[in-house]
């Protein structure tokens, strides 16, 4: 299983400074590909960022594996500052 692109990533306006609401679209490969809605959050704290993911999709693919990997893409995102 394998994160082959974040893509529409939209940020959602949010009240709160240190909390960063986005939706987006995963493409996601295992036996198949498969395209599936997502929500993130990314809340930076004293002590660094913590990411959240949510999948709106139904999958044909365990799901602690995905949001795994999902977390790992979105972190390397936002250290690269990619995200929107």
């Amino acid at each position: 299983m394998r994160i082959i692109d974040i893509h529409t990533i939209e940020r959602l306006d949010s009240l709160i400074l240190y909390r960063r609401q986005y939706t987006a679209t995963a493409e996601i490969e295992h036996v198949s590909s498969e395209t599936v809605p997502i929500r993130f959050t990314i809340e930076q704290s004293a002590t660094g960022s913590e990411v959240t993911v949510d999948v709106d999709g139904e999958l044909g693919y365990p799901l602690l594996p995905v949001l795994r990997a999902l977390k790992t893409e979105i972190q390397h995102r936002e250290r690269q500052g990619i995200l929107p």
